[in-house]
């Protein structure tokens, strides 16, 4: 028995429950909060994977990463997380700001708004670029997944910076939260993470993120039932999961499925 792995394992569920300890203990104060959004993104970010990397390893004999390795991660990935925590309710314990006059509130919500349009503008300049240097969108050129991270594709770094289009989305919809600008919100971004889908040649994440935000606003501005989370992250999950599959024209079946599906 590898006693280094059974350890890495325990250390994974010690991290696990303690951070969703400090979840339980923030949702019993607030039912829903951005805190209680952060902390469940970084879990499944940092921490969702390690199963599915174990079931490979036992499975289909896929290597794991080092023993020591892992642990390093974990405890930096928990450390990280305290070190959050502990800033997030230290500032909410600290007294109330002073209230500035109203023209500086002018003033810094004027611009807030100009930094928004600009981090849109950057993310739409970087993508036109990224489809110029490449001469196309990627997914009618590209032939393999892996393709995606070789070195025929130019501007890679450009990729960076669409994310700054759901944070410039994000700020606009903030100073005007209603119904009608969510769904806009969800319609721009959804656009955005598409054309990116179809700009790079596959990768998920800009369409995905657009889903997670429009989701979590709809649920925190109850625009949508909580019920809706759990059915829609399983919806996003099969799509996600289908696209990858049609797009590199996978054809696989039984165990091969299951083993795309975790890898992927």
């Amino acid at each position: 028995m590898n006693w280094e792995l059974v350890a890495v394992i325990g250390f994974y569920i010690l991290s696990v429950w303690l951070i969703l300890s400090r979840m339980y203990h923030a949702y019993l104060v607030r039912r829903f909060s951005f805190h209680l959004l952060f902390s469940a993104i970084y879990v499944v970010v940092f921490y969702a994977g390690f199963p599915f990397s174990l079931v490979l390893a036992w499975q289909f004999q896929l290597p794991l990463a080092e023993s020591q390795g892992l642990f390093l991660s974990f405890a930096l990935f928990l450390a990280g997380y305290f070190i959050y925590d502990t800033a997030y309710h230290w500032q909410l314990w600290q007294p109330k700001p002073i209230s500035y006059p109203i023209a500086l509130q002018h003033i810094a919500k004027k611009e807030a708004k100009w930094s928004a349009c600009l981090l849109i503008l950057l993310a739409l300049a970087c993508l036109g670029v990224f489809i110029y240097l490449n001469q196309g969108l990627l997914l009618f050129k590209l032939e393999k997944y892996q393709h995606i991270f070789s070195t025929i594709v130019k501007g890679v770094a450009l990729k960076r910076f669409f994310y700054f289009m759901l944070a410039g989305l994000l700020i606009l919809f903030l100073f005007a939260p209603s119904r009608k600008t969510w769904w806009w919100f969800g319609a721009v971004a959804l656009s955005f993470g598409l054309l990116s889908y179809v700009a790079v040649g596959g990768t998920r994440a800009n369409l995905a993120l657009a889903l997670m935000f429009f989701v979590l606003l709809g649920i925190y501005f109850q625009y949508l039932r909580l019920r809706w989370l759990a059915l829609l992250a399983g919806l996003a999950v099969i799509v996600m999961f289908w696209l990858a599959l049609t797009r590199y024209s996978l054809a696989v079946e039984g165990r091969e499925m299951l083993f795309t599906f975790l890898y992927l």
